[in-house]
């Protein structure tokens, strides 16, 4: 078997931004008293400027975030994400088209932030403190959208000079570690694989269920996706991804919701799928 350092790497989305909002103090506390309760039962937080201009770099943002969780795979806590090679030029060539419309956004809030302030002072009237707000002339620094790409641990690679026991059991470790990490990673790839097909066998369980057309569009998309994940090359996944793309991912959905016996059909196809998936999930 080809090290797991050898398909993948190891890939951390950083996206930093001014969220426009501010938690009072003095208001929070009088309201509190005003109504005799407890001043931790709540907080007040100001909008500093209007939302609408907040939004279009918060959306784009959001979106990133998505498609990085989407297209990698669990490591650990610490923020890294393990992308495999064969979806790198994918996820980089995106990730460049997301990073050129944060700071596309971000530009044009820099430049009418004079401008919300103003009107901050309108609308927030004597809730608008000077302190809350970074100076015009700093306001871009609160801004950033950074991937950082590093090397898979790799046991070999550790060579400190230090007692051959030692460096055994923390090279042993270390390839431990490795292999508990791509065991989650595919387990993170069949349960994706398990939630898009049952949640369609469940909806169209449901003769009065109204659903999307996304129902069928995120099926058909995970089972593109699901090559480039692979990184174990499991057969049976790449087995049940093919079955689930031949009798799922064509289907029309405007045919489920005309046709009572497509509808039927592809709900007990769904079923079937989920039964044979679980004899590879436990």
């Amino acid at each position: 078997m080809t090290a797991l350092s050898e398909k993948a790497m190891l890939v951390r989305l950083s996206i930093s931004g001014w969220s426009a909002r501010k938690y009072d103090r003095k208001i929070s506390e009088e309201v509190a008293d005003q109504h005799g309760a407890d001043r931790d039962v709540g907080r007040y937080n100001k909008c500093l400027v209007a939302q609408e201009a907040v939004k279009n770099y918060q959306k784009v943002s959001n979106e990133a975030r998505i498609f990085h969780y989407e297209n990698t795979l669990p490591w650990k806590d610490s923020g890294e994400r393990i992308l495999p090679a064969a979806n790198f030029d994918f996820y980089s060539h995106k990730m460049r088209e997301f990073k050129s419309k944060y700071e596309v956004e971000v530009r044009t809030f820099v430049y009418v932030y004079p401008t919300l302030k103003d009107q901050a002072k309108q609308k927030l009237n004597g809730l608008y403190n000077e302190a809350d707000y970074p100076p015009a002339s700093e306001i871009d620094r609160k801004f950033g959208f950074y991937t950082q790409i590093d090397p898979l641990p790799n046991e070999d690679d550790f060579r400190v000079a230090l007692q051959n026991n030692d460096i055994l059991k923390i090279r042993e470790d270390i390839r431990s570690r490795v292999i508990d990490a791509e065991g989650r990673a595919m387990r993170d790839l069949w349960n994706r694989l398990h939630t898009c097909v049952d949640h369609m066998a469940t909806t169209l369980k449901d003769p009065d269920a109204k659903f999307k057309n996304s129902m069928v569009g995120n099926i058909t998309e995970l089972c593109a996706l699901l090559p480039r994940l692979n990184i174990s090359g499991d057969p049976n996944l790449e087995t049940m991804r093919k079955e689930v793309e031949a009798k799922l991912a064509s289907i029309d959905p405007q045919t489920l919701r005309d046709n009572d016996y497509e509808r039927l059909k592809a709900q007990q196809e769904a079923d079937a799928i989920l039964k044979a998936m679980s004899g590879y999930m436990g």
